[in-house]
């Protein structure tokens, strides 16, 4: 293993053949990114946001959500730390968005 495709959410379990993997809904990139329901994704096709959760502004993020421990917990303080919960993580920060429409979570962010 090279390291170099951590932010995917299959890794570290999922298999990595000799193509890269459909990312699904990761953005795969440097930064994680995640598409997340917004109020109204019932009924509204575009009631979604696309979230990245960049280092700089993670602490502002714990904020927003509620989960101010995160940003000072050894297992979601670094970015490093966080590769391994990025699902949970973006459960937890959708659970916040479902609670604001995009044009409400856009403006808060």
């Amino acid at each position: 293993r090279t390291g170099v495709m951590k932010e995917y959410p299959q890794y570290p379990n999922g298999t990595f053949g000799e193509a890269v993997p459909r990312a699904g809904n990761a953005s795969g990139g440097g930064q994680p990114g995640w598409i997340l329901k917004c109020k109204g994704w019932e009924h509204d096709p575009n009631a979604y946001i696309y979230f990245i959760t960049q280092a700089p502004v993670w602490v502002k993020i714990c904020n927003v959500i509620g989960r101010e421990e995160w940003a000072t917990d050894p297992e979601y303080a670094t970015p490093t730390a966080r590769l391994p919960r990025l699902k949970e993580i973006f459960a937890e920060i959708e659970r916040w968005t479902m609670t604001k429409t995009k044009f409400e979570a856009m403006e808060i962010l």
